[in-house]
């Protein structure tokens, strides 16, 4: 043995090897602990009424999970009330589409989150209650969609340019290119809002990740009758393709087209 080397050290360094996770599975659990560990203290935050540092954490631990969720599938529970986190912060700090668009991002993650009782968190709770997630096909609450008249009537157009590239991981979405299809209002002014998802199993990051990019995209065209802009349900394809991917549970991109 290198006489560099003490036997303390080298003892050290070998429990340090044996604690690393050995499996991606493992290394997966490790990670969801410590997430729920970050929601706690996001929690304590939000329960004390510091609608920013509770934002912030909100914020950054949907990111971590959007970014490290490679394996485990079931985090619908978790990742469902961290988006409603960042809608019930959002609505206390004044941010009211931003805090209804989160709210039903919450709700398509996982719909059993409706049954939490929002009263314990300030004005959000009136807000947020609403805007419940909506049948599909069926206009949202106090909206009127028009009869759509051959001739008369122009359906939504995309904007030009609505592809921002997101990341997700290993085996979020399927081991092969796939599509996820998500049903939305596209309202007078050409902003999308009332997201439902169509697709079925879709992993619940992958849920999050095209709904968080959807309320980012530039303006639609909106529908118009008669030449008059209207509101009109819009249905999307949202391509994925893996464009990189590593058996050993490495990241790929999926790019929206």
């Amino acid at each position: 043995m290198d006489a560099k080397c003490s036997w303390p050290g080298f003892l050290a360094g070998m429990l340090f090897v044996l604690a690393l996770p050995s499996t991606p599975a493992q290394a997966q659990s490790v990670a969801i602990s410590k997430w729920r560990e970050d929601f706690a203290a996001a929690q304590a935050s939000l329960e004390q009424g510091k609608w920013k540092a509770a934002k912030r954490k909100a914020d950054k631990l949907a990111t971590e999970i959007g970014h490290e969720a490679w394996y485990e599938r079931d985090l619908e529970k978790l990742l469902a009330n961290v988006a409603m986190m960042q809608a019930v912060t959002r609505a206390n700090l004044g941010k009211t589409e931003e805090a209804i668009w989160y709210w039903l991002v919450a709700q398509n993650v996982d719909r059993r989150i409706r049954e939490t009782n929002l009263e314990t968190y300030g004005s959000a709770a009136k807000l947020l209650r609403e805007f419940p997630l909506r049948p599909l096909g069926k206009a949202p609450p106090n909206v009127h969609l028009v009869e759509q008249i051959a001739g008369q009537f122009r359906g939504a157009r995309p904007p030009k340019k609505w592809a921002p590239e997101l990341l997700y991981n290993a085996a979020i979405a399927s081991e092969k290119p796939s599509s996820v299809y998500v049903e939305f209002l596209v309202d007078r002014r050409g902003r999308a809002r009332h997201p439902v998802i169509q697709s079925v199993d879709v992993h619940p990051v992958l849920v999050y990740g095209i709904l968080v990019a959807l309320y980012d995209l530039p303006a639609f065209e909106p529908a118009s009758l008669r030449g008059d802009p209207v509101d009109s349900l819009f249905d999307l394809g949202v391509p994925l393709r893996m464009s990189r991917w590593n058996q050993g549970g490495q990241a790929f991109v999926g790019e929206v087209q």
